[in-house]
């Protein structure tokens, strides 16, 4: 019989785990090794605590800087952005990224362009499982549904646009290395946008705002839903002098 601890753990992971099923399944050509999913899933994991503290830091700065005389005041709608974007969404996604190449950029395994998707979204999962327990037990069950259908797969969508451009990226650095540069910036600037949209809009207080947050996942998600199925029909090898003789799953 389950207790509400457990209970409350599997609310906490059922969803990250959910969505890297998904992930997977997507993978046609290649299937990814386990031990390499593993380490990209523990990789985001372990950039959590130390989200946690660069976004103490961050804030802390900027109340300093701002002349906010105590954390707790509440802070004008400039900070909100600045914090949202400069702090929150670039330091997590800062250090997804920052998972992420160092888990798979020269991992021999990362030849196909949707590989690099597939580990992008894992690591996003791995922080987001982290994140989603914490807040979980700290405020219950009702708070893990409403992530379950809202940060978890935001974190997700995330994850697919910094994917798709960090394969893009991969490939570039065989095929047309001019591009190099500009694929590894969009495979960083876009989540932190997407994310610090996100996260602004539920910040403001504004009944009107949530309404439009509301309106923007949705979209979001129908996007991120399509990019995936269409990178994942047109997936190919990175290097242009593979030999494409592959088992289709």
């Amino acid at each position: 019989m389950f207790s509400y601890t457990n209970i409350l753990f599997l609310v906490s992971i059922l969803p990250p785990a959910y969505i890297i099923y998904q992930i997977l399944h997507q993978d046609r050509i290649e299937k990814e090794p386990p031990k390499l999913i593993l380490r990209c899933f523990l990789a985001g994991a372990l950039t959590g605590p130390f989200a946690l503290i660069f976004e103490l830091v961050g804030y802390r700065l900027l109340c300093f800087l701002f002349d906010i005389s105590a954390v707790e005041e509440q802070p004008g709608l400039f900070i909100v952005f600045l914090q949202n974007f400069l702090v929150i969404a670039l330091v997590e996604e800062g250090l997804k990224y920052i998972a992420l190449k160092h888990s798979t950029w020269n991992n021999k395994s990362f030849d196909y362009r949707f590989d690099g998707m597939v580990y992008a979204v894992v690591v996003s999962m791995g922080f987001a499982a982290l994140e989603n327990i914490g807040y979980v037990f700290q405020f219950g069950l009702i708070n893990g549904l409403i992530r379950a259908v809202t940060s978890i797969p935001g974190h997700a969508v995330f994850g697919v646009f910094m994917g798709y451009f960090y394969a893009l990226c991969k490939w570039a650095e065989y095929n047309e290395r001019k591009k190099l540069f500009s694929y590894r910036f969009l495979s960083l600037f876009l989540p932190v946008i997407l994310h610090g949209c996100y996260d602004f809009l539920l910040s403001t207080g504004s009944l009107l705002l949530e309404v439009v947050f509301f309106l923007y996942i949705i979209i979001l998600d129908a996007v991120a839903i399509r990019t995936v199925k269409n990178f994942s029909l047109e997936d190919g090898p990175i290097d242009p002098a593979k030999n494409v003789n592959e088992f289709i799953y």
